[in-house]
């Protein structure tokens, strides 16, 4: 038996300013596509459906078709909210799709008991903060691997059987170092942390949250996001997660995801960042200027490459430049030229006078 592991979605986000709604569109019907040519009924989606807790009804009308299609195809589905969610959001009418094979959960109470399929004992563990499983079972504690340690303990786990994790948390590995993307949200100290050995007796963990691809133990993987949402994860190559079980043997592997578009950083000099048009013209483009400014560098930009996102600077030493540093005299300049400044190198637009009348209000709002 197959199983597919995708995880944060990040269903209508925006980076800079961009929808990706299409290409995440593009990448869930190439899912469905992928699970019918391979032979996979059974598909889990480890957190972060949405980008935001408050999704636009375009993000929510994706997800309910990607859905039915999974339905239409008779495609098991195992998910799980995750901390970009809202548990009231992904959770409603979760009674009535289980029926149909789409298997939702957001409340920490539920994850005890686990949904199982085919011999395989799936526990869906969502997002939770210590907070919240303090709150579930009437415990106190102040430590958060503790407090989820109390919560896998209580699951009861027939070990005779195949057991099957699925978790959306900042999970450690026994070895090395976890590696983050730009887009994900690092959490400082060791108050969410939590070791991979807490999962010792599953047989596999699905997890989400991280966005670049990488095992953390020899039973537990982050299957990273399915898109580049960040200049950061452009160097990294996205990819399904597919689990073979033969019972209580399981095996990983993994198969390239093709974008609608991919995301690239080009570096170089303006003009020599110019001539690449032919090769990435289709692409998701971060510039990265090494000849020093150049005036309305993303307007000229955007003329070649119409999906261009962001533009930065290299000093000669290899650094990379903030605008802020690159603005001499910082605390000379008043709020309003600081803004239209930063506007400028940002967009590669001049303020209209309209904007700059709303700038100015927004600006004496903040006075008063």
């Amino acid at each position: 038996m197959k199983i597919l592991h995708i995880a944060d979605l990040h269903l209508g986000k925006k980076t800079f300013g961009y929808s990706l709604l299409e290409d995440q569109r593009y990448f869930l019907d190439k899912t469905v596509d992928y699970l019918k040519d391979n032979q996979i009924n059974k598909l889990i989606i480890a957190g972060d459906i949405y980008d935001t807790a408050s999704p636009s009804g375009d993000a929510i009308s994706l997800f309910d078709s990607f859905l039915t299609k999974l339905v239409n195809n008779k495609i098991e589905a195992f998910i799980i909210s995750g901390n970009h969610d809202s548990k009231d959001r992904v959770g409603y009418l979760n009674n009535i799709v289980a029926s149909q094979g789409i298997h939702i959960n957001s409340s920490i109470e539920n994850a005890l008991k686990p949904i199982t399929s085919d011999n395989i004992n799936f526990y869906l563990i969502p997002y939770s903060s210590a907070s919240d499983i303090n709150a579930a079972f009437e415990t106190n504690y102040k430590n958060y691997n503790d407090a989820l340690a109390h919560v896998i303990n209580k699951m009861e786990i027939n070990k005779e059987m195949t057991n099957i994790a699925i978790a959306h948390q900042l999970v450690l590995p026994t070895q090395s170092e976890l590696e983050f993307g730009g887009s994900e949200e690092p959490v400082v100290g060791t108050i969410s942390n939590i070791p991979s050995s807490l999962f010792s007796d599953f047989d596999y963990v699905a997890l989400g949250h991280i966005h670049k691809p990488q095992n953390v133990a020899k039973n537990a993987r982050y299957s990273g996001s399915p898109l580049a949402y960040h200049s950061d994860e452009a160097k990294y190559e996205k990819s399904y997660t597919i689990i073979e079980v033969n019972g209580k043997d399981l095996s990983i592997k993994t198969d390239k995801i093709i974008p609608l578009r991919d995301t690239k950083v080009l570096t170089g000099t303006f003009e020599d960042i110019l001539t690449k048009n032919d090769a990435y013209k289709s692409c998701y483009i971060h510039a990265v200027i090494t000849d020093g400014d150049i005036p309305n560098a993303m307007e000229k930009i955007k003329q070649v490459f119409p999906y261009a996102l962001s533009i930065s600077y290299l000093r000669h030493d290899g650094v990379g430049v903030n605008i802020s540093e690159k603005i001499k005299d910082i605390e000379n300049i008043s709020p309003n030229d600081l803004f239209s400044k930063l506007y400028t190198e940002q967009m590669g637009l001049e303020l209209t006078d309209y904007q700059k009348e709303i700038i100015n209000d927004l600006l004496k709002d903040g006075d008063e």
